[in-house]
């Protein structure tokens, strides 16, 4: 789907705006500085409903792994939660029993500052490390608690009655 800025209403539906070309409209969503967007997606067929709610359901799932991969931050550093980061963190959450002290104070690279420049923290202990490990978790479940939630809540209908 395409985000469109500066649209200010929410009007879910599908419109039909030439002989085989159909354009779904979906959400109402505001972006960090103020302004809104919507998504669109046009078919060159009359689409089924079916067809309807995989993109839409695609959508809201890519929106919850862009906010899980880079919408959390911890003391204010970016974290940049992605497979990679995943595993790093899985691993030293696994040394953590056997070596413990010994590993800290760690200082791992949570992710980049919007200039690019590498974002860094120093966990001072294995409590600390912990703490972050399950905000971190905490963080995913929702950013996905919150993708099923918007799903649960589409009205389908209005996009059934163009059809």
């Amino acid at each position: 789907m395409e985000k469109i800025y500066g649209t200010t209403i929410r009007q879910d539906g599908l419109q039909r705006i030439g002989r085989d070309t159909w354009v779904l409209f979906f959400g109402l969503y505001e972006t960090t500085d103020g302004g809104t967007y919507e998504y669109r997606h046009t078919f060159k067929h009359r689409p089924t409903l079916d067809e309807i709610k995989a993109v839409i359901n695609a959508q809201l799932s890519a929106d919850a792994d862009e906010r899980k991969r880079n919408g959390f931050s911890w003391q204010g550093v970016p974290v940049r939660y992605d497979e990679e980061a995943e595993r790093n963190i899985t691993g030293l959450s696994v040394k953590i029993p056997r070596l413990g002290a010994a590993m800290f104070p760690l200082q791992f690279k949570l992710g980049d500052y919007p200039d690019g420049s590498p974002a860094f923290y120093e966990f001072k202990d294995a409590e600390e490390f912990e703490s972050f490990t399950d905000a971190l978790l905490l963080f995913s479940q929702e950013c996905y608690a919150q993708a099923w939630q918007a799903k649960a809540e589409i009205d389908w209908n209005k996009f059934s009655d163009a059809l």
